[in-house]
């Protein structure tokens, strides 16, 4: 339908329809990187219950465990906010990757020096999908990567997958995630 208004030109389309589906999960992004600054608030604290129930048997586990949801709902944090976006843009994007992959139109449409439904040439978006991914995961986690290491690793893993899987996918998926993030 987009790509209808844009007189068939799918690259356009897949770059205004990506800002519609972003600009419907802002508020869910939002909610995410608050919740992601609330528990990096939370951290000394945590710290604290963590040595204070540091003995492995299960009773004291089951404690640290109250003791952790208690000090996360007198907060008002969620640990699993930060899941939905992700949750929400998995079934997304798997749908462009169906689309592209099955309607001969996308796939043999050119947006820009590329073809949306072959591999870009020259890695150039490719290469800007992990650095935008980098850039925004960068913002998303400030302060929390020094603290840890297990953060710190996906600040560089996901970008790095990200543009693995751009430079084997279609060049559609990679415009969108450029544009997505």
């Amino acid at each position: 339908y987009v790509a209808n208004l844009t007189n068939e030109n799918f690259g356009l389309a897949i770059i205004i329809v990506t800002i519609l589906i972003r600009l419907l999960i802002l508020p869910l992004m939002i909610k995410q990187t608050k919740s992601s600054k609330a528990m990096q608030a939370l951290q000394p604290e945590m710290q604290k219950l963590r040595e204070k129930y540091s003995s492995k048997d299960q009773k004291t586990q089951q404690k640290l465990q109250q003791e952790t949801m208690a000090l996360m709902q007198k907060h008002g944090v969620n640990p699993l906010a930060g899941c939905f976006p992700i949750l929400i843009q998995m079934p997304i994007l798997i749908g462009f990757y169906n689309a592209i992959m099955r309607t001969r139109e996308i796939a043999e449409h050119s947006f820009l020096w590329f073809d949306l439904g072959e591999r870009v040439p020259y890695f150039i978006v490719p290469i800007l999908a992990g650095v935008f991914t980098f850039i925004q995961q960068k913002l998303m986690m400030a302060g929390t990567a020094q603290q840890n290491p297990q953060m710190a690793m996906m600040l560089w893993l996901m970008p790095i997958m990200i543009v693995v899987f751009a430079v084997s996918f279609p060049a559609a998926l990679s415009l969108y995630w450029v544009v997505g993030n």
